[in-house]
């Protein structure tokens, strides 16, 4: 048992194309050929090492299923979700443990300046603006991954609670001035 979950430890730590080939074979089932990867049936086995791929992983499901013709597609996995309460925490389990290597992608964004300038035709160096923008969006939409998956961490602050306090303030602020204001023109008439 013990010799059987190392095996899908190292199994997980390989790259797709060498990983697909350390696959607990037991847990396969062969289809038509033609017809696609593997079925697979679940087993415990099989979803552990199904998660660990998917907390190493930071593309969609569908790419990671992709990448790894042993595993099940991603229907599949979401089938396992429904039908296996114990697969689908592990699921979300590895998901949130995705939110580590977002935010390790953000940095190395924000921090790799390569594509920051050009060297126009006469030679001088020039703002990439589009290298910017899009560096932006990528950041942002792994932002946006990672206040879903932890939202406690990385979810929104309640800047709207925050927004509206702050707008009554102001609109209690500008009454008070308006009333000060008049409170002075009546004190300079009674003068």
């Amino acid at each position: 048992m013990a010799k059987k979950k190392k095996e899908l430890k190292d199994a997980a730590e390989q790259t797709p194309e060498k990983s697909s080939q350390n696959i607990p074979q037991k847990v396969i089932k062969k289809t038509r050929p033609g017809y696609g990867a593997p079925s697979l049936e679940y087993t415990d086995e099989m979803g552990r090492y199904v998660c660990r791929l998917i907390a190493k992983h930071t593309g969609s499901l569908e790419a990671l299923c992709k990448a790894n013709p042993n595993i099940p597609g991603h229907d599949t996995l979401y089938d396992w979700k429904l039908d296996n309460p114990k697969f689908a925490e592990m699921f979300w389990q590895a998901k949130r443990e995705q939110v580590n290597l977002y935010a390790l992608e953000t940095l190395a964004i924000a921090d790799d300046r390569s594509r920051d300038f050009y060297i126009d035709d006469k030679g001088n160096e020039k703002p990439n603006a589009v290298a910017v923008a899009r560096d932006a969006l990528r950041i942002k939409e792994r932002q946006w991954h990672a206040a879903r998956l932890a939202p406690k961490v990385w979810g929104d602050r309640p800047a709207d609670d925050l927004a509206a306090k702050n707008s009554e303030l102001q609109a209690t602020t500008i009454a008070l001035q308006a009333q000060l204001l008049e409170l002075q023109k009546k004190n300079e008439r009674d003068y």
